[in-house]
């Protein structure tokens, strides 16, 4: 804010599953647990602590491909303008921040939910193979009236561009450089608005 000599006291995190049926993102203000501890996986409660950055999340084990919400408030000490005397202060929530969790045991720990696409070149032991175009067509159930959440991950060892019915996904086209022999990482595209 704006005021000076303000101390910080002490904070609260909560942490929150968001339900698979609320569509994101969501406003700021939005917290999507019925009350303070439905759906909350981690709540620090008030903490006595100076500290405001690097703290260790210390809730219920994060799952995979799952969002999360978060926010936090803390306790201040802060100076009356007439004089030098601390009163205590708790803020507000502050805005809500998205957080969303990747595969955290690595893509062969989900069997059938990933799986790796490729052309019959597949030699990436120093051959040029050139360009390469991989297309599918797919379509959406029927009674899929709205879809709510719909994530690509992407992983490519080297360039690539993503594509959903002729409409670029994010703006990567370099992937980020490992030995693709031994690790390649990936991308998550949030396309839910390109298919509903």
């Amino acid at each position: 804010g704006t005021q000076r000599a303000v101390i910080q006291e002490a904070y609260q995190i909560q942490v929150c599953i968001v339900p698979v049926h609320i569509r994101l993102p969501l406003n700021d203000t939005t917290w999507p647990c019925n009350g303070d501890s439905n759906g909350v996986v981690w709540d620090s409660n008030l903490v006595n602590s100076s500290i405001h950055w690097g703290i260790k999340y210390e809730g219920e084990s994060l799952a995979d491909d799952t969002s999360y919400v978060w926010r936090v408030r803390w306790w201040a000490n802060v100076a009356n303008s007439c004089d030098t005397a601390l009163t205590a202060n708790v803020s507000p929530y502050s805005a809500i921040a998205l957080m969303e969790t990747g595969f955290l045991g690595g893509v062969s720990t989900l069997p059938g939910r990933a799986k790796w696409i490729s052309t019959s070149v597949e030699d990436f032991n120093g051959t040029r193979l050139g360009t390469t175009q991989m297309r599918n067509t797919f379509s959406l159930p029927s009674d899929c009236s709205q879809v709510t959440r719909a994530r690509i991950f992407a992983a490519s060892p080297g360039y690539y561009s993503l594509m959903i019915n002729g409409v670029a996904v994010g703006d990567a086209v370099l992937g980020a450089f490992t030995v693709f022999t031994r690790k390649i990482l990936y991308d998550v595209y949030d396309v839910t608005d390109l298919l509903a």
